[in-house]
């Protein structure tokens, strides 16, 4: 799995593809160079190529579908994932009564 650092840069690596290729592309087609066609096929294939990484790097961001190595990631997977058995600990820690745990109150010593 990627790590969020290389989605970033391959989204900036896109951009700069999609801007490469769509620049050439332009020149090509504007300047007729004596061969401009190979020029907007290259200037087509960037943009294409550029367009594509960027899309597909940015949804992967945007979904979170990237292995977080940073300490905040690390403390979020530390945390519990089901929900129900933290409510149910809160619980027996505000109403003792409940069970869960032996206080000497209760047991009359």
């Amino acid at each position: 799995m990627v790590t969020k650092s290389q989605l970033m840069i391959r989204v900036l690596a896109g951009g700069y593809l999609s801007y490469l290729g769509g620049k050439l592309l332009m020149d090509a087609v504007k300047e007729r160079p004596d061969n401009y066609i190979i020029f907007a096929l290259a200037g087509l294939a960037f943009l294409v190529i550029g367009i594509f990484l960027l899309g597909k790097s940015a949804i992967k961001l945007q979904r979170k579908e990237y292995e977080d190595n940073s300490i905040i990631g690390q403390i979020s997977d530390d945390e519990p994932e089901d929900k129900t058995k933290v409510k149910e600990l809160e619980e027996v820690e505000q109403n003792p009564e409940k069970g869960g745990t032996d206080d000497e109150s209760r047991n009359g010593i």
